[in-house]
């Protein structure tokens, strides 16, 4: 949230294979073949929240902070 209160968007550019592997490290698949991943942003850094112990657990495979506004991998695919 920004300081009036409202949500800000926030773009995450990953690859598939790198989404999948990250998956596969801190939540990984559930029924019915359903992920669901909860991204809060602090500060600077953009952190896949789902499951967490608490607000100070410091996991890297949680830190999704490098795909932020990767725009470079599409512009990239484009030329």
């Amino acid at each position: 949230m920004n300081q009036q209160g409202e949500f800000e968007a926030v773009y995450l550019v990953i690859t598939a294979r790198g989404l999948s592997t990250l998956i596969d490290a801190v939540s990984g698949v559930g029924k019915n073949n359903r992920v669901d991943l909860y991204f809060t942003s602090l500060g600077s850094k953009v952190l896949q929240t789902r499951g967490m112990k608490g607000p100070d657990e410091h996991d890297p495979n949680r830190d999704f902070t490098s795909f932020r506004d990767n725009w470079s991998l599409i512009s990239g695919r484009l030329v």
